[in-house]
C-alpha cells in the first residue's frame, strides 16, 4: 500500500482553452510508411507561415515558483512552500508520494498553450501514474486520457474522463 498526497496549497487561474485559426496551415497529409505487417499510415500538418517566436512560459500567479522544490536556508526540501518531511510525517502510510497539484497545473498550461489554435486535445497517459486524485485534476483540467489497457479504461472512467476524450495507443 501506498500513501499520496496530492499537495495543492496555491492555485493557478483555470484555465480557459482558446480556439484561433491559422490561415498559412495546410490541410493535413497521410503519409505511409512500410511497416513487418502492412503499412503506417500518418497524417501530419506543415506550416506555411513563417516562424513564430518560442513560446512563452505559461503564466503564473504572484509567489508561485515555477519549479515545486526548493531547497530551504534552512537546509530542509520544500514543496510549494511546504516542508517535505513534514508532509511526510503527516502520511499514514508508505511509500510516500507527493505531487504538486500548482506544477501539475502549469504543465497543463504549458501544453495548452503549445497547442493553442490547433484542433487537439491534451491527453494524458494513464499509464505514467494511474493515481485517481492526480487523474481527477487532469479530467477537470480538460485532459483527456491515453490507454493501453483495459485498466486504465476502468481508472480513467472512475476518474470521471468522458469517454469521447479517451484514446487508445497499441
Amino acid at each position: 500500500m501506498a500513501s499520496a498526497n496530492l499537495l495543492s496549497r496555491s492555485l493557478l487561474p483555470t484555465p480557459n482553452p482558446t480556439q484561433t485559426s491559422h490561415p498559412n496551415r495546410r490541410s493535413p497529409t497521410v503519409v505511409s510508411f512500410p511497416r513487418r505487417h502492412g503499412r503506417l499510415s500518418v497524417r501530419a500538418s506543415v506550416s506555411t507561415a513563417s516562424p513564430s517566436p518560442p513560446p512563452q512560459p505559461a503564466a503564473t500567479a504572484a509567489g508561485v515558483p515555477k519549479h515545486c522544490f526548493r531547497r530551504g536556508a534552512d537546509g530542509y526540501l520544500y514543496c510549494e512552500g511546504v516542508r517535505v518531511e513534514d508532509a511526510m510525517a503527516a502520511a499514514e502510510l508508505s511509500p510516500f508520494y507527493l505531487y504538486s497539484k500548482p506544477q501539475i497545473l502549469r504543465n497543463f498550461a504549458a501544453y495548452r498553450d503549445a497547442l493553442q489554435g490547433l484542433r487537439s486535445i491534451v491527453g494524458y497517459a494513464v499509464k505514467a501514474n494511474n493515481n485517481l486524485p492526480v487523474l481527477r485534476v487532469l479530467r477537470e483540467l480538460g485532459c483527456g486520457a491515453v490507454l493501453v489497457s483495459g485498466n486504465e479504461l476502468r481508472l480513467a472512467l472512475q476518474a470521471g474522463f468522458d469517454p469521447a476524450r479517451c484514446g487508445s495507443c497499441s
